[in-house]
């Protein structure tokens, strides 16, 4: 019972000093007014991280989009530029033909109809001139308009030096700082929440708050409420293609490598039947195909009635002594993330 008195008492104390009638007047609204604070403040940062993150992921969001589409397209370049280029191959080809029957018909002209002597060999010799004359014919410096020139794609653009993408040249105004941008360029990521470049970047100029153990000399206060992370951020996966070697078997080895669709390798290319059961290097379109972009790869395949061939079927060593050397190069297999076949 003496000790309920003493406890009764304890808390009458306690109850005058919140309500600040003995030593510290106002105690209790202080603390009704850091709670409010320290609820407001909450909140701020609260927003702030929610804003971070989905700054964050709008922008990884959109430089996906942008890769996914540039890639698509340099491959649909690539590959419609390999198709022209046959095509204009074979215009160039037609216009040589067309030349050796100009000059035979000349010839035939220049006789005046007298049939070639063939027992001194006269029409070889014809023959043989016009083709030659054939062979020998630059048709670019003839005639320029059967020659296309192909402009290299545009390369990707580089990230924004100061974080900010604009596509005009001039000037703009941040934080009473003057920046100057110039063309197009990425946006870069900013930090996000909880990473430790966005802690330090927010937090780390924060004032401290008092730690256990508490007294009069250091009284409990409100801590900082835990960062939020941004779960949204996940690395987003890039298309990769794979190079292997053309014959494990034979010729100089080759690691396999698998690289990404923007790297703009170049391999040799071996194909496949649709049935898997033969395999073809020296038979391609224009004969042995090497230094091949993996769109133009897939291409001639196509083009061949053919399709890139997989990992299995090379490790099998189908193509193995297939022809070209190919034994001892770098080709291209269709079991990539990335594919363009039709």
């Amino acid at each position: 019972m003496e000790q309920k008195v003493e406890v009764d008492l304890a808390m009458a104390a306690y109850d005058d000093h919140l309500s600040g009638d003995v030593n510290v007047p106002g105690c209790a609204e202080r603390h009704t007014a850091l709670d409010a604070t320290s609820s407001d403040c909450n909140g701020y940062q609260t927003t702030l991280e929610a804003a971070a993150c989905s700054n964050a992921v709008t922008i990884t969001d959109t430089l996906a989009t942008l890769l996914t589409g540039w890639n698509t397209l340099i491959q649909d370049y690539d590959r419609i530029t390999a198709e022209i280029r046959i095509l204009e191959a074979d215009r160039h080809r037609e216009y040589s033909t067309l030349t050796i029957v100009q000059c035979l018909l000349g010839r035939v002209h220049e006789l005046n109809g007298r049939p070639c002597d063939e027992e001194t060999g006269e029409v070889e010799n014809e023959m043989n001139v016009c083709e030659q004359q054939g062979s020998d014919l630059v048709v670019c410096n003839i005639e320029p308009d059967l020659c296309i020139i192909y402009p290299d794609p545009p390369p990707m653009p580089e990230p924004c030096a100061n974080q900010a993408a604009w596509d005009i040249v001039g000037t703009y105004t941040y934080t009473e700082r003057v920046y100057v941008y110039s063309g197009i360029c990425l946006p870069v990521v900013q930090p996000y929440p909880c990473n430790p470049d966005f802690e330090s970047q927010e937090y780390s100029g924060l004032p401290g708050y008092p730690q256990e153990p508490f007294n009069a000399q250091n009284p409990g206060c409100n801590a900082y409420p835990e960062c939020n992370a941004c779960t949204a951020m996940t690395p987003v996966p890039q298309p990769t293609l794979i190079l292997m070697d053309g014959c494990a078997t034979a010729g100089t080895a080759f690691a396999r490598e698998v690289v990404g669709v923007g790297e703009g390798r170049t391999a040799s290319v071996r194909c496949c039947s649709f049935s898997g059961d033969t395999c073809d290097s020296d038979h391609l379109p224009g004969g042995c195909q090497s230094d091949k972009t993996f769109a133009q790869a897939e291409e001639l395949c196509d083009m061949n009635g053919e399709r890139l061939c997989t990992e299995v079927e090379i490790s099998s060593n189908l193509c193995c002594g297939t022809g070209c050397n190919f034994d001892s190069h770098q080709i291209w297999v269709s079991d990539g993330s990335a594919s363009y076949s039709r």
